[in-house]
């Protein structure tokens, strides 16, 4: 609020998501939740074309701090203008894979994947697979998860996973 510089808006709305997803605390949440979406409001102001920004803003309005089709909208705004933009197809995917709709969440880490793939959104889409009865997609996908993968308890737990889909 001293320096307000459209960085150091987008900067903190980015700590506030990371606190607010990272906490347990369901009575500090909400407050966090706001706290970014006010932050990266601020930030729109400074620049109405930042689409990290309106990213940011969207997935703060899904987790709370307003509407949730709201929301959707926003990041779908942010897609339609960058398709290949990863932060706005991963929260649509995980939005996606929460409301149930698994085809759209495919498509989503699909195109992340093409872009940038990461051990996190094989094993997404491997998920959203399994969820849609593709066990052989499935399969395949935690396979490449646990290829990326450097956990080793990752690793384990998709060992685990592939064992319970091939019975």
């Amino acid at each position: 609020e001293k320096e307000t510089k459209f960085d150091n808006w987008l900067i903190a709305g980015d700590r506030f998501t990371d606190a607010y997803q990272n906490t347990q605390d369901s009575l500090t949440q909400p407050a966090l939740v706001q706290k970014a979406s006010n932050a990266y409001q601020k930030a729109i102001e400074l620049n109405k074309n930042s689409l990290d920004a309106k990213t940011g803003l969207g997935v703060a309005y899904v987790n709370g701090a307003g509407s949730p089709m709201q929301g959707i909208q926003l990041l779908l705004g942010v897609v339609k203008e960058d398709p290949k933009n990863i932060k706005a197809n991963l929260n649509l995917g995980l939005f996606s894979m929460k409301s149930g709709q698994f085809d759209k969440a495919i498509d989503r880490f699909k195109t992340i994947i093409a872009i940038k793939p990461n051990a996190e959104v094989w094993f997404y889409l491997a998920s959203s697979y399994e969820n849609k009865g593709m066990v052989d997609d499935a399969v395949s996908a935690y396979q490449k998860c646990k290829e990326l993968a450097a956990d080793p308890s990752l690793g384990q737990f998709v060992d685990r996973k592939i064992k319970e889909l091939k019975k």
